[in-house]
């Protein structure tokens, strides 16, 4: 095994150990989504198929999504428990973009010592690092396949094979996530930019691209036509109610963003954009050019969570900016700077610095957030002591806890499509934590038909309530007293 391919296996591995490292350090997992997910895969361990009818969601509800994902972990769970699945099956995938970057890399520069750097950064981009450590996100493959997808965009001119790899990367990308539209934005956007400079491009690229389009379209409008007929436009924002959506776009702190994506990636990658777009010509650049832009328009427009399309503009700029390490490493080579090796060193300094210890950072704060052991002995009570057609009210953040981990009916939670009621549900949870007199909230609880609130630490958060103003032993009997809290709802309406 060569030396550089020694490095990139010990990078690859460095970063699956501190994944892993942080992921096992707890039993449990980071959010509600992540339970989920389990109840979908153990749904299509046991039957074949996932859960497109929920009987426990908003107390029965059809759903959409895209099933490749839960699939995988099913496989997995062939021959691994299922709680191991979810700690190292998505951080196994996530860290394989360390090989793709480091591929793309290559292939722009010419350069294994650059395209190790960039590696190692693609491996400890923060935000991608936090959204994918102990949550089971879809986005830990999702996001693999984008680059995978490009990787053999940039080749296809060199073999067929390239054009085989690139449509079954979209393939299984579409089968994972509507991010498919994301990445044929960036496509078309780098169709522009070519047009746009008069570079020559090749029949094959513009016949696939275009044809890749149409493709994910049909697709993405064939899966979601049941809510694009009945949410219309709002199903790009998955039906999310509308305080929801006022808090997802708030006014993004820029300095907050770039240090989510690392402040070195986005100076070097954005200056590489205006160089190759006003001074020099690289049709790679603008492949990666058209995802930043694309990203940058999705979150100007307010289309996707920032959180989301910052995850693919920084990996977009680290790539982007291993192209300023080669053009700054031959103007170093130009010059008759003395101790050249010290600028490398420095680099790998800053690198630490902005990049290592903030994802470190993020992760350890993502575990401080996993399920405590007493949101799991509460959840579990609920199973154990509740009538099984009871129905649960939560915080909407919560509501896949109470469906996933206590098997019981929820009142709301975060998966928003095909419900036509989301902004009255949104509101009546609301009011039913944060009212001051009972009268309202017992109408509400009558109206859905609500036999128990749940009461936790989160809640308060969510609401910025220390307890239930209205809670008294006659009406709301507390049928569970720790650090969550349990009422009973007697009264009706």
């Amino acid at each position: 095994m060569k030396k550089k391919t020694k490095i990139l296996v010990f990078i690859f591995l460095l970063v699956l150990a501190i994944r892993f490292y942080f992921t096992l350090s707890t039993p449990n997992f980071t959010g509600d989504q992540a339970y989920h997910t389990l109840s979908q895969v153990k749904q299509i361990s046991e039957t074949g198929t996932p859960l497109f009818y929920d009987d426990l969601s908003y107390g029965g509800r059809f759903t959409t999504f895209h099933p490749l994902f839960y699939y995988i972990l099913a496989f997995f769970n062939l021959f691994l428990p299922l709680n191991l699945v979810g700690k190292l099956i998505p951080n196994l995938f996530a860290s394989t973009l360390v090989i793709l970057i480091y591929m793309i890399s290559l292939e722009i520069t010419q350069r294994k010592n650059i395209s190790l750097i960039t590696a190692f950064i693609a491996g400890f981009i923060p935000l991608f690092f936090k959204q994918t450590i102990n949550n089971i996100s879809v986005y830990s493959l999702a996001i693999p396949l984008i680059f995978l997808s490009l990787f053999a965009l940039m080749n296809i001119n060199k073999s067929k094979n390239y054009v085989y790899l690139f449509l079954s990367s979209l393939i299984l990308l579409m089968l994972t996530h509507a991010s498919s539209f994301l990445l044929i934005l960036s496509l078309l956007i780098y169709l522009t930019l070519i047009k746009a400079i008069n570079l020559h491009q090749s029949k094959l690229e513009l016949e696939l691209i275009l044809f890749s389009s149409f493709i994910v379209i049909w697709f993405l409008l064939i899966l979601f036509k049941n809510a694009f007929l009945i949410h219309g436009y709002y199903t790009i924002w998955q039906n999310a109610p509308e305080k929801i959506l006022s808090h997802y776009f708030f006014d993004i702190n820029i300095l907050e963003a770039i240090y989510a994506i690392g402040i070195i990636p986005f100076i070097f990658g954005i200056y590489i954009i205006y160089k190759y777009i006003f001074k020099k010509r690289k049709r790679a650049i603008y492949i990666f050019t058209g995802t930043t832009a694309a990203s940058f328009f999705l979150i100007w427009f307010k289309l996707l969570k920032p959180s989301e399309s910052l995850i693919l503009l920084g990996l977009s700029l680290v790539i982007l900016s291993s192209q300023y390490y080669k053009d700054f490493s031959v103007f170093i080579l130009k010059t008759k700077i003395p101790h050249k090796k010290i600028y490398l060193f420095s680099l790998m300094v800053i690198l630490i610095l902005t990049s290592f210890l903030p994802s470190l950072s993020y992760a350890n704060k993502e575990i401080s957030n996993a399920l405590t052991t007493q949101e799991l002995e509460a959840l579990n009570w609920i199973q154990e002591n509740t009538p099984e057609d009871s129905t649960i009210i939560s915080s909407y953040k919560e509501g896949h806890l109470i469906t996933s981990i206590s098997e019981r009916k929820n009142f709301l939670d975060q998966n928003f499509l095909l419900i036509k009621d989301i902004n009255q549900r949104f509101e009546a949870h609301e009011i039913i934590y944060t009212s001051k007199f009972s009268t309202n909230s017992i109408r509400l609880l009558t109206k859905y038909n609500i036999n128990y609130i749940y009461f936790s630490p989160k809640s308060k958060s969510i609401f910025n309530i220390k307890e239930i103003t209205y809670a008294n032993k006659e009406c709301f009997p507390l049928v569970y007293d720790k650090e969550i809290k349990i009422y009973k709802v007697n009264c009706v309406i």
